[in-house]
């Protein structure tokens, strides 16, 4: 089975290559993220976005220049992080919203399992940070939106919605 697999990803790479040598049009340095409307949000409609519900959040960048937003307002979570990824001219393509809960020795990898079961229907999911044999990590839940724009503000308040229901519900069960 293993070898079907090593197989498979060998053919992968040959048709990718193969794709890459016969379209003369295609260019890796065309590639610009960020920069189409209908998929980037800038990170001043996510602030406005948590502003709706109540949130207040400081502006920061990443070493790559990308913006990244922390939770000022206190929540359950020891911190809550928007992080922005593919950013361009008009905004990121990848949003990921973070929540840090610290150590928890009631966070154990039977929780977190079925936490990420898909019958459980979350839109989040929960990690542990460091070896899995370490009941000293760091827990907490992350959220990607993609391909949202900032024409999707409603949307975006739903989902953030969302994700605040859910650290409350995940912060109920390691507490």
């Amino acid at each position: 089975m293993k070898n079907i697999f090593k197989n498979f990803k060998k053919m992968n790479y040959y048709f990718l290559t193969l794709f890459l040598l016969l379209n003369t049009n295609f260019s890796f340095a065309e590639i610009k993220l960020g920069n189409d409307k209908s998929r980037a949000v800038s990170e001043y409609v996510m602030i406005e976005v948590f502003d709706s519900h109540g949130i207040e959040t400081e502006r920061h960048k990443d070493i790559t220049g990308d913006p990244h937003l922390v939770f000022k307002t206190k929540t359950v979570a020891d911190n809550i992080a928007i992080f922005f990824d593919g950013c361009g001219t008009v905004g990121c393509e990848e949003v990921t919203l973070y929540a840090d809960f610290g150590i928890r020795s009631k966070a154990t990898l039977e929780l977190l399992n079925d936490w990420n079961h898909i019958g459980n229907r979350f839109r989040s999911t929960a990690f542990k940070s460091g070896p899995a044999t370490d009941p000293d990590g760091n827990v907490g839940i992350s959220m990607h939106l993609s391909m949202h724009s900032n024409s999707d503000i409603e949307n975006l308040k739903f989902l953030t919605a969302l994700f605040l229901v859910e650290v409350e519900m995940f912060y109920s069960q390691i507490k």
